[in-house]
């Protein structure tokens, strides 16, 4: 594919595990033309391993800091004079237990409106938003010799479920996990995006379909 055929992708939350391996694997595969990476943590600071700081210099990435749940600076980062960007990782979430709503609905649900409706604005062509499975209803766990363990942390109940469809019933297992239904709710009311979302039971499952979301 021609270099100037190649997508221009905009990562938010692009420094934690999922964007930086997101990142890597699309440099590393020569998938797109640009990545902007868009974090509050500055990669200098993020712990990154020698083979992802050696990504994050490629003259393709680019960083931009930002608090993505201000409009002002959420606006900036979709902002680039060499031209618009065609999809949108959004990774950028809160992943602690035991915050308040206050904080879920700052970083999930705010983070996730501000970030489609600039999306929506600078037209960009794909807004991928990163979700989780455990937005689904997880009374079907499984009793299998081998899978009938179950271990809690806090409010987090973890456990081994039958498999959960699109279609299945929606009962999100935490507080945080609440606000990224809401999120996907919201989505659900932008019109005018194209709108993809991902629902990983396993972070590193998440990226097998990357290349075939690209095109």
């Amino acid at each position: 594919m021609a270099e100037s055929a190649k997508p221009r992708v905009l990562i938010l939350g692009g420094v934690g595990f999922v964007g930086r391996n997101l990142t890597s694997y699309l440099v590393k595969n020569e998938l797109v033309s640009k990545v902007r990476v868009v974090d509050k943590v500055p990669p200098a600071t993020g712990w990154l391993n020698e083979d992802h700081k050696a990504v994050f210099k490629s003259p393709i990435v680019e960083f931009k800091s930002a608090n993505l749940a201000n409009q002002a600076s959420c606006s900036k980062v979709f902002h680039d004079d060499s031209g618009a960007y065609d999809v949108v990782f959004n990774l950028a979430t809160e992943t602690k237990c035991g915050q308040t709503d206050e904080v879920y609905k700052e970083r999930v649900l705010d983070v996730t409106v501000n970030c489609a409706t600039e999306a929506l604005a600078h037209g960009v062509k794909r807004f991928i938003q990163m979700s989780c499975a455990r937005v689904y209803d997880c009374d079907k766990v499984s009793n299998t010799a081998g899978r009938n363990w179950m271990v809690a942390t806090g409010d987090l109940v973890v456990g081994m479920q039958e498999e959960s469809k699109e279609n299945s019933p929606l009962n999100p297992w935490t507080q945080v996990d609440k606000f990224r239904l809401k999120s996907e709710e919201a989505l659900a009311q932008t019109e005018g995006l194209s709108i993809s979302t991902s629902k990983p039971a396993k972070m590193c499952h998440s990226l097998a379909c990357i290349e075939h979301i690209l095109g």
